[in-house]
């Protein structure tokens, strides 16, 4: 690991610099210890106002007189961090941005979706870029830079690099996610401690005070059903039936916790009538280590040494974290769009669309070995779209790159933090087929 999680450069950084050039006011949203505060606190900025409402003094004064608490000094750029614990404070920043024309004014935080509150009056549409702070990811946690899309886009694979990568190091990973403050904690002890802090201290308190969700017993219950549908296509209907809840009681609690940014609704992939597809979304939790924590997984172990936990929670399990993997890279590139595929007889875990139209298809496998089977759906698809549209890859957990043909690859996991200045072009040769 790269230093502590304190100095680790984030990704998001260099977006919330972006839209500080484009926009009066930039939102920085993400869940509750995904490292909002402490980006706020370290980006380089010049002439910063900054009031956090977590302190009682300033969460009083707001709520006392919001039209004076918004109040700047131009040049200045005034942080407000957990700006929906005031949602009345949207209201005066609307007013103060719609007479002055000048960008970068306002940072306004939030471990909520203020557009989503109960409580909601006002929007900033179009006022306010969006920045997304997600837990850490793999390559983040080990100092690398994003380019693993990108360089999918551009053609480019690392053909002629090695790779160490095992099913139980996704799984170490995976088990582990990308809470800043879970990667100093170096037993499962300690790891188990912490989720169980965080969920009764900070999720399940906001939870109560912004949705007035007062019965604790079913927020677990909806967080545990986030955990074991994470990845699967989401039917609040049945899940209600199944888990003996009233269909609006869970529709209220899961709408919550995705505006808490603790599962992500990802929709299907329906631009074409290829095979009926299906177009119920996807949900998947934000962080890996979270939900295998709800899943009782407490280490690689409990996988490798059960076939079915391998083929069940297991499979789930490195889905999730797979996604996020690659959503901070996406989420760096406004104009690119993550959907998933599925038919009555085709799936793709995720394609990724950037600006020109082009599609990536990745295939995520927890196994250590792939077989030429294991494209037919990327192959279908691409036969479907053209070859000049679309790149085929499987994540696996081997350390191998290997070939499906016409274009079709699997890469190591490993190969999400690889060093992408490496890659390179496919020419005449390429690593052994089948």
């Amino acid at each position: 690991m790269a230093g502590s999680p304190m100095i680790i450069p984030r990704w998001a950084m260099h977006e919330l610099l972006a839209q500080l050039e484009t926009h009066r006011v930039v939102s920085v949203v993400g869940c509750r210890q995904s490292g909002k505060t402490t980006i706020l606190l370290t980006t380089p900025l010049p002439n910063v106002k900054f009031q956090s409402l977590d302190v009682q003094a300033n969460f009083s004064a707001a709520v006392a007189d919001p039209s004076y608490f918004v109040r700047r000094t131009s040049p200045e750029i005034f942080v407000i961090d957990e700006i929906q614990k005031v949602p009345q404070l949207i209201g005066e920043i609307k007013f103060q941005v719609d007479r002055n024309p000048e960008k970068g004014q306002y940072i306004i935080s939030g471990s909520s979706d203020y557009r989503k509150l109960p409580q909601a009056n006002e929007s900033l549409a179009g006022r306010a870029g969006l920045v997304r702070v997600r837990t850490f990811s793999e390559a983040e946690q080990r100092g690398m830079q994003p380019g693993f899309l990108q360089a999918l886009f551009d053609g480019l694979l690392p053909l002629s690099l090695k790779f160490e990568c095992s099913k139980e190091m996704v799984l170490e990973a995976a088990i582990r996610g990308g809470y800043p403050e879970i990667l100093s904690i170096k037993t499962q002890a300690g790891r188990s401690r912490w989720y169980a802090s965080y969920l009764q201290n900070q999720v399940l308190l906001d939870m109560r005070a912004q949705w007035d969700t007062r019965k604790m017993p079913i927020c677990e219950k909806v967080m545990e059903c986030a955990a074991i549908f994470s990845s699967r296509e989401l039917k609040k209907a049945a899940l209600a039936n199944q888990f003996a809840i009233a269909w609006q009681t869970l529709d209220k609690y899961w709408s919550a916790i995705e505006a808490m940014f603790l599962v992500d609704m990802v929709d299907g992939w329906t631009k074409k009538d290829y095979d009926r597809p299906g177009s119920s979304p996807k949900g998947f939790m934000t962080d890996s280590g979270l939900m295998a924590h709800y899943l009782h997984i407490l280490n690689p172990a409990m996988i490798l040494e059960s076939n079915e936990k391998s083929q069940n929670e297991g499979g789930k399990l490195v889905e999730t974290w797979a996604y996020n993997q690659l959503m901070p890279e996406v989420d760096l590139n406004p104009t690119w769009q993550l959907n998933y595929f599925r038919s009555r007889s085709h799936e793709i875990d995720f394609l990724i669309t950037n600006e020109t139209g082009h599609i990536v298809g990745i295939e995520v496998k927890a196994s250590e070995s792939v077989s030429s089977d294991d494209f037919r759906h990327l192959k279908w698809f691409q036969d479907l779209v053209g070859k000049d549209n679309f790149n085929g890859i499987i994540l696996y957990a081997g350390n191998e790159v290997r070939s499906g043909g016409n274009g079709l690859f699997a890469l190591p996991m490993s190969a999400l933090w690889s060093d992408f200045s490496k890659w390179e072009k496919l020419i005449m040769t390429a690593p052994r087929p089948f």
